[in-house]
Formats: structure tokens, sequence, C-alpha cells
């Protein structure tokens, strides 16, 4: 039996599963909640999504009460995303802005304010620790999820149009 795959529909999360593998059965969803929710439902046997969004997902004290989703697998694709920057030759000298940008966005990534900004947005989606952090303090097997995927700098470096 072919397993049923949701994903966010008209997303590059759909166009890269569908051209990786056409024979997937894909369930389409809207919005990355549904995906994820899908496989509650019994709608899907597994759900395809971005990291963040599994992660403010996992902070949802409504629908994941009792933690019971958890990230299996690997990262099948990164996909890299980030501000872009207007660049010219020369004449509006565009590319200071760029080369500013980048100067503070290092900056700003080596105080650690991006980890920082980002933690606290997920304190705000429901419970402060996400399920993994609650698992290993009751001493489970379970421990914070690996950062390596990330988003770095050349993918928060470049959407500002000028």
């Amino acid at each position: 039996k072919k397993a049923n795959i949701c994903l966010q529909g008209k997303t590059f999360h759909d166009e890269y599963m569908t051209a990786k593998y056409p024979q997937g059965r894909y369930v389409r969803k809207s919005r990355g909640k549904e995906v994820i929710m899908g496989t509650q439902t019994g709608e899907c046997d597994v759900a395809v999504t971005g990291r963040r969004t599994f992660d403010i997902f996992d902070r949802d004290e409504e629908d994941n009460a009792d933690c019971g989703f958890e990230w299996v697998g690997r990262t099948i694709h990164n996909i890299p995303a980030g501000f872009a920057t207007a660049v010219d030759t020369g004449t509006y000298c565009t590319s200071l802005i760029s080369y500013v940008f980048d100067l503070y966005m290092l900056e700003m990534q080596a105080d650690g304010f991006f980890d920082e900004a980002w933690d606290n947005y997920l304190a705000k989606q429901g419970r402060s620790e996400s399920c993994d952090d609650i698992k290993a303090k009751a001493g489970g097997t379970s421990g914070p999820r690996s950062k390596t995927s990330s988003l770095g700098m050349a993918d928060m470096g470049g959407v500002f149009l000028i």
C-alpha cells in the first residue's frame, strides 16, 4: 500500500516532492497545521513540512497537548530562504545597503539574536518548552533537536527591494 503524504500545496515542498517523487500519493493542504493534523485524523500516513512549522506545532497545547507528535527521519531537502536586496552596478549605490544589512545580520547572528528571537516567538505559541525538552526532563530519551539545519547568514543576508 502506498502511503498518503500530506504537504502544503503550492509551496516549494509541493514542487520538490512532486518533481522528485512523481509517483507519490499527495494530499495537499492549505496550511502547515493542517498538514500535520492530517496524520492525526488518519487522512495521511506521513506529513512533509518545514522544520519551523513543526516547531510551532510542537508548542501548541491544544492540538499537541500530550506531545504525541514527533519529528521522525531526516531533512529531505534544505530550502534556503531569507532576505533579498536589489543591487545595481553603481548608479544608485544600492549594493552598499546590501553590505550594511549583511554586516548587521552577521553581528546579530554572532550575538545570538536570531536564536533568542525565535525561542521567544515559540514560547508565545503555547507551551514555554518544546516537547523534546519536556520529555528529556521527565527522563525520556528525547532531547533538543539539533540546530544544524537552521538558516545561515547566506540565507538571511540577502526580502528588501529598493
